[in-house]
């Protein structure tokens, strides 16, 4: 079980852009230190230890029998997001991991298993939880301004047209749309999807359209794609009895008339916030606002709309115990 310490030794696995941002805000934080670092391009992670003057480098996991670490964060490409965590709590480490939090269900149960078993802390990237605008319409939610919640959308909508990767664009991005209305609205229970490979046909379903039914008989919609002609801002609608929200204006029922959220939106990706907040949370031995059930409620939730697509209706989605 884990108890409050005065610094948190964090090992960060996986270099790209998203692992050199979180090192460099574990490295910014007063109460965290990275000791290791791992990734299996040697020239990058020597790059990375002598910018940051950082003496522990590895070129595998075996960064994780390391002592001297607390927590890891796994931040390599998505489809060794499952194992890596399965592997650092067997080790006995908390973990920050980039989403998804794996890509099998059968994953993503082992590391609830485990996380129940240990009581070591862990956290998905869920990063949109963390933007201001968000959060205020979270509150919003909870206080009953909407009333009684029955309809939520979400999107990603992002021309990403040469992206290297060959996965599948709803398993890797459609958890942060997903998650999102999970969050204002509850658990989602069942789901139904569509695709096509229209205009790009190499990933497996660049373009899907998923529906949802929450456990509160809210109905809600995900659409994400890699192959618009541009960029839309990733915004949500939430529809209730007494007010709509689109994006960052509310309106009031009866009124049609739209006014803004007094709230400025964070432009980008709030990662300061997302790991200062996991941070202070092993600081004081809390559980962090995306703790594993969290993940890996919105994790399933997406990995099951493969199954729905290729079964032509609908599939019923994994519930995790509280």
């Amino acid at each position: 079980m884990w108890t409050a310490v005065d610094v948190v030794k964090v090992g960060v696995i996986g270099l790209g852009p998203n692992g050199r941002e979180h090192l460099a805000n574990y490295e910014h934080h007063p109460r965290a230190r990275v000791v290791a670092i791992c990734d299996v391009d040697e020239g990058l992670a020597n790059e990375v230890a002598g910018r940051y003057g950082i003496a522990n480098v590895h070129r595998d996991l075996s960064i994780l029998e390391r002592d001297d670490i607390d927590m890891v964060a796994i931040c390599a490409p998505n489809p060794f997001h499952g194992a890596s965590t399965i592997r650092a709590l067997e080790a006995g480490k908390h973990v920050f991991v980039e989403k998804p939090m794996a890509m099998e269900v059968a994953s993503v149960a082992r590391i609830v298993e485990l996380w129940r078993q240990t009581g070591l802390r862990v956290m998905t990237g869920l990063i949109r939880r963390f933007n201001p605008l968000s959060q205020m319409i979270k509150r919003t939610i909870d206080e009953g301004v909407l009333g009684e919640v029955f309809y939520a959308e979400s999107d990603y909508i992002h021309d990403l047209r040469g992206y290297r990767h060959m996965e599948d664009p709803f398993g890797s991005d459609g958890i942060h749309p997903l998650d999102i209305p999970r969050w204002y609205v509850g658990d989602v229970v069942e789901g139904q999807a569509y695709a096509n490979r229209m205009v790009r046909p190499e990933p497996a379903h660049p373009t899907t359209l998923a529906i949802y039914r929450f456990a509160s008989g809210c109905v809600g919609k995900v659409a994400v794609t890699w192959v618009p002609a541009c960029t839309q801002r990733h915004g949500a609608r939430v529809f209730g009895s007494e007010a709509t929200i689109i994006d960052d204006r509310i309106c009031l029922a009866g009124t049609d008339e739209w006014m803004p959220l007094p709230v400025q939106p964070i432009e980008g990706h709030p990662y300061r916030p997302e790991d200062d907040h996991f941070i202070d949370c092993l600081v004081d031995g809390r559980e962090p606002l995306i703790n594993c059930l969290e993940g890996a409620k919105s994790t399933v939730a997406c990995l099951v709309v493969k199954d729905a697509i290729e079964q032509g209706g609908p599939v019923r989605i994994p519930q995790f115990e509280e």
